[in-house]
């Protein structure tokens, strides 16, 4: 009997652990990787990242005297590594361990460990009251080798310590204790520092160094600025890109960065996010050696060709931190304190905050852009947040200067009477397009002038569409003597004007488009035409009332001055894209034109369509009826709609039309997805008033077999659900079997 129910249990424990899923343990995570400073010789020594040898991690670092030996303060040779830890916030009275890994190929000598304290507790190491505490190796270290890798300790080094400079003379040796008394425990340990040579050890061979543990917690000695493409490490990223060849990646790892970066080649700059990855302004900039606008420029980072497109340089994943550091050069000269400048190169600029290029307070001198573009540079610019500026966020000015304006934010100072401050400016020639962005807080409070998106002496064909927030801005869209520009798609509101045009004789408004606008709550004028010598297009737009625009319009919507076309316009909020419930439950379904805007979108009930003639088909989604307007009489629309589910291949689109009655409409991207495309016609074919109009009126829906077809649907199998009741039956016959067999011995017994 032990024999049947042990088999049984044995059933039972097979059964349930394989309805148990394992856990994963949890992934060991790095240790931060402090700042890296490394300092040779006046005379000799090598220090540099290596991947040859590695304790853990890719990297270690290689120290070297080059075999110089210490004649003098001017003359020897040495390899250091120091390992910021004011980021610790240690005492020297908090060292509980210390350690570090070495490694030589060869009889190098054994580095030398010390730390940098600061004993005045001023945050420096000044050279007057600060000391260092230094391990003194002895004479057979001088020799010593580790062919492998070998952890010097504390522990087991505790004795053999002295004091010296920089505020003072090398005491005697002693042990650890003592010279942590001696010293002060609350000196506050700036720098772990671990080196060759300088009176120790001299010889040539190279030592590996890996792995500085204090207090329990090991850094892994990596670089934070890689060169991917021919891993080489590096500590800064101006080094970084000077060792760089075209089309190389370096990667910057998290921390701050004070530098100003020249690049001058095509590369990727790639910052680990702009959460974590600081190029913040040094308290000196150097100007560059070009100008533009007669401008001296001041960039944190500078990106310049030899001549026109001639490099290629793609930034991202940085905050760009201009400090405040606004009085650079002369007070008073025309100069430009900027995040990022693009010269003579094309490219990306993307991800990244851009901040802190203004005065503080604000001031009154025109200059402090966020990003600006230049001649021979066509540039991307997307993605970014961009704030605190002293004039303009995103500036791209000078003929052969284009850029794509794309997806930022861009934040101005707010109300102020200092400055008129810009969101964006295309300005004296440039080219490009300004396009999803959100810019706000523009406003100059003597008179309204500042601008959301300004486009100024522009090249001919700017586009400012889909931009879905301008607002908050003395103006929304300014055009200033620029040709056919087109403003499209976007949604400005409560500015004083939605949008300001002024003309003159080489430029005319009537080359200006302002369509499919959602134009609201704008205080003084939603489309104002200053210059008169043409009319403006506005057609097409919603003004925030059904009944149209106010002003020179009889409407109750926003307000337009003389000389605006406002006729058309809509009557509902414009979106690209339109969404409703169908009339069956079964989820959301999007609408979007190509061309022309979407109203009066709802679904149908079936129900209340006629049967007769209706195709044998299944219409899960129900129907839709919806015009769109705004077109060109007799232009043809192809319409993209996104269902809640797949649409099988086979399935066909009607609509009922009287008193043809029931019409197919041709589909396109009949793949089994959840996206279909239908073609329209004004006046056609799907045009319900079946006149060439500039409106169609449609009313349909998408039917599929109603015998399964290829593709389309697909229901994953809960593999749970069907196999739990089979084996909870497989189970319940092992139990009953082996109770027959119980029984049955038994009854033999008897």
């Amino acid at each position: 009997m032990r024999k049947y129910l042990s088999v049984l249990f044995a059933l039972v424990l097979v059964v349930s652990f394989s309805l148990v899923t394992a856990v994963p343990a949890a992934a060991e995570v790095s240790p931060v990787v402090p700042t890296i400073e490394f300092v040779t010789g006046p005379t000799g020594g090598i220090v540099e990242w290596t991947t040859d040898e590695a304790n853990s991690g890719s990297y270690s670092v290689e120290l070297s005297t080059e075999g110089v030996p210490y004649t003098s303060e001017s003359d020897y040779g040495e390899g250091r590594v120091i390992m910021s830890a004011e980021h610790l916030g240690l005492t020297l009275a908090d060292v509980t361990s210390f350690s570090f890994y070495w490694k030589s190929n060869a009889a190098s000598g054994l580095p030398f460990p010390y730390f940098a304290l600061d004993t005045g507790l001023d945050g420096d190491l000044d050279g007057v009251a600060d000391r260092w505490l230094i391990w003194n190796i002895g004479p057979a270290d001088d020799t010593s080798e580790a062919t492998s890798w070998t952890q010097w300790s504390l522990s087991t080094a505790a004795d053999n310590w002295h004091v010296a400079g920089p505020g003072g003379p090398y005491s005697d040796t002693g042990v650890w204790d003592d010279m942590v008394t001696d010293v002060g425990g609350n000196a506050e340990i700036l720098s772990a520092r671990i080196a060759v040579g300088n009176g120790s050890t001299n010889l040539a061979e190279p030592v590996f160094v890996d792995d500085i543990e204090i207090n329990g917690t090991t850094y892994d000695l990596e670089p934070r600025v890689i060169n991917t493409t021919q891993t080489t490490g590096h500590n800064t990223i101006q080094t970084a890109i000077d060792d760089s060849t075209n089309g190389d990646t370096i990667t910057v790892a998290a921390g701050t960065y004070d530098e100003q970066v020249i690049i001058d080649k095509s590369l990727t700059l790639q910052g680990g996010g702009s959460d974590i990855t600081v190029i913040k302004s040094p308290a000196s900039l150097t100007k560059t050696t070009w100008t533009h606008e007669d401008r001296d420029f001041y960039p944190i980072i500078e990106v310049n060709g030899a001549s026109a497109h001639a490099i290629t340089v793609h930034v991202r994943g940085f905050t760009i931190d201009g400090d405040y550091n606004f009085d650079v050069g002369e007070l008073g000269e025309k100069k430009a304190f900027t995040g990022i400048v693009y010269r003579n190169a094309d490219g990306s600029i993307q991800n990244n905050e851009v901040k802190k290029f203004r005065d503080e307070p604000l001031s009154t001198f025109q200059y402090g852009e966020g990003i600006w573009v230049i001649p021979g540079s066509t540039v991307t610019v997307a993605n970014n947040d961009i704030h605190d500026y002293n004039k303009t966020g995103v500036r791209v000015s000078g003929v052969g200067a284009e850029a794509t304006v794309t997806e930022n934010t861009v934040t101005g100072y707010g109300p102020t009477d200092v400055i008129a401050q810009n969101g964006v400016l295309i300005y004296d020639g440039a080219t490009g397009t300004v396009s999803n962005n959100t810019v706000t807080g523009h406003s100059y409070t003597p008179e309204p002038m500042s601008s959301g998106v300004m486009i100024y002496s522009a090249g001919s064909g700017v586009n400012v569409q889909d931009n879905p927030t301008l607002d908050s801005n003395d103006i929304g869209i300014a055009v200033y003597y620029s040709d056919d520009a087109t403003v499209r798609g976007n949604t400005i509101s409560s500015n004083a004007v939605g949008v300001y045009i002024t003309d003159d004789d080489a430029s005319t408004a009537d080359t200006i488009q302002v369509n499919y606008n959602n134009i609201t709550t704008n205080s003084v004028y939603g489309v104002y035409n200053e210059g008169g010598l043409g009319t403006v297009d506005a057609e097409n737009n919603w003004w925030g009332n059904a009944s149209g625009p106010s002003g020179a319009g009889s409407g109750s919507g926003d307000g337009v001055s003389d000389n605006v076309d406002y006729t058309p316009w809509l009557g509902e909020e414009y979106a690209p894209t339109k969404s409703t419930g169908t009339a069956t439950g079964t989820g959301t379904v999007s609408f979007s034109p190509n061309s022309g805007a979407l109203e009066d979108l709802t679904s149908v009930p079936e129900s209340s369509l006629p049967a007769l003639g209706k195709p044998n088909l299944l219409f899960p989604h129900g129907f839709f009826s919806f015009n769109i307007v705004g077109l060109t009489p007799g232009q043809t629309v192809i319409v993209t709609i996104t269902f809640p589910s797949p649409v099988p291949i086979g399935t066909e689109y009607w609509k009922c039309h009287e008193p043809e009655g029931w019409i197919q409409i041709p589909m396109g991207s009949d793949d089994g997805d959840n996206m279909i495309t239908i073609t329209l016609v004004d006046g056609g074919l799907g045009d319900d008033d079946g006149t060439p109009n500039g409106v169609i009126v449609d009313q349909a829906g998408p039917g599929r077999p109603r015998s399964p077809g290829v593709g389309g649907e697909f229901y994953p199998v809960n593999k749970a659900a069907v196999l739990m009741p089979w084996l909870g039956l497989a189970l319940i016959l092992i139990l009953a079997i082996g109770g027959g067999i119980l029984v049955m011995r038994r009854q033999r017994a008897n």
